[in-house]
């Protein structure tokens, strides 16, 4: 199926894609539901069309087309294409959210490495999707430094009405960088949280389908993204000591250096924190509730530190050091080696927990 796209775009896409520069970055974007997506999947086309080798990097980490939400992912054309999701899949990273709101560091280094795995693996062309966080400071220091770190040759601002001013005013004098600024497609449709959230919950199980549970243990896994597993478990004593400091179970403890960590059943109040801080000699105690941690959406690397999927939090057994991880058949357990902790939290099915 060929792609609608007005006659302002396809003169851009021409001017663009003349430029010799090989690999050529090209950086898409604009504000939520302008059509940046569509407009990579017109360009990518494009340059396939014209030969080049061309790959897309999908960094919209909530409205992912290629790889799943949380995740930044890389995709290859073999030939044209009506949606980004049919780009070949190469490889992924691990954000954590569906917003880069609070990840920004994650966000533009994996947008930064899958652009780099682009370019090693021979690409002329990378096409970089973004995500439509462009509005105030976050927006700014977001895309301002994705751009300083990636130096792509050319920019496609698109935009209604100067909304990307504030953002392109200070690129405006890279000599490096050419900037080419469209209008809203007429075809652009606004989204609302609802559709949003079934784009996302059917991502998810696309990605999680034929999935199971396994064990994984911190023996053999490490952890990142979170407090557990960085420290001493305490002694079974002590641990029962905190619990009646607490007033509330607690299932494991585990001390790094000048923090405790706690996996609570229960709620631990803020005066029993620091009541066990002072017992304990710590600086702070983190207090980590089990149905907080129970459905996060995990990152599974292998021992290279190369992200193999996602997986889900199911459990964790704080006396067995275990994880038990919903993860997809593609997936063979004994090739994880890296667990990151995200901060989403998805069931089994792909719903996401409210």
């Amino acid at each position: 199926m060929s792609i609608s796209i007005s006659q302002e775009w396809k003169n851009c896409i021409l001017q663009v894609l003349s430029k010799p520069y090989r690999p050529h970055i090209i950086f898409v974007v604009g504000a939520p539901d302008v059509g940046k997506t569509t407009f990579c999947c017109a360009l990518a086309n494009a340059a396939v069309e014209q030969g080049l080798i061309t790959m897309v990097v999908d960094a919209d980490v909530g409205q992912s087309s290629i790889g799943p939400p949380t995740t930044i992912g890389l995709g290859r054309l073999k030939g044209r294409i009506s949606h980004l999701s049919e780009a070949e899949y190469v490889a992924g990273f691990f954000v954590g959210h569906v917003s880069p709101m609070g990840h920004l560091l994650p966000t533009v280094v994996g947008t930064k490495l899958m652009t780099d795995k682009a370019i090693s693996s021979g690409a002329d062309i990378v096409i970089v999707d973004t995500t439509g966080l462009v509005r105030g400071a976050i927006g700014r220091e977001l895309k301002w430094n994705k751009v300083r770190l990636i130096k792509p040759q050319s920019l496609i601002a698109i935009e209604r009405g100067g909304e990307l001013a504030h953002l392109l005013a200070p690129l405006k004098n890279l000599k490096w960088l050419q900037i080419h600024s469209v209008s809203v497609s007429s075809a652009a449709k606004q989204r609302d949280r609802g559709l949003r959230k079934f784009h996302r919950e059917s991502k998810f199980r696309d990605a999680l389908e034929g999935a199971r549970e396994v064990e994984l243990s911190l023996q053999d896994v490490a952890l990142l993204g979170t407090w557990l597993g960085c420290g001493t478990p305490v002694h079974s004593s002590f641990l029962s000591h905190l619990s009646e400091v607490a007033d509330a179970e607690i299932a494991h403890a585990e001390r790094c250096d000048n923090i405790g960590v706690l996996v609570t059943v229960e709620k631990v109040s803020e005066d029993a924190a620091r009541w066990i801080a002072s017992r304990w000699g710590v600086n702070e105690v983190i207090a980590i509730q089990l149905e907080q941690i129970n459905g996060l959406v995990l990152g599974l690397h292998n021992a290279e530190g190369e992200f193999l999927s996602i997986g889900v939090l199911l459990a964790y057994d704080g006396p067995s050091k275990k994880l038990r991880v919903l993860i997809p058949s593609s997936v063979d357990p004994k090739d994880v080696a890296l667990v990151v902790f995200g901060k989403h939290r998805i069931n089994p099915d792909g719903s996401e927990m409210t």
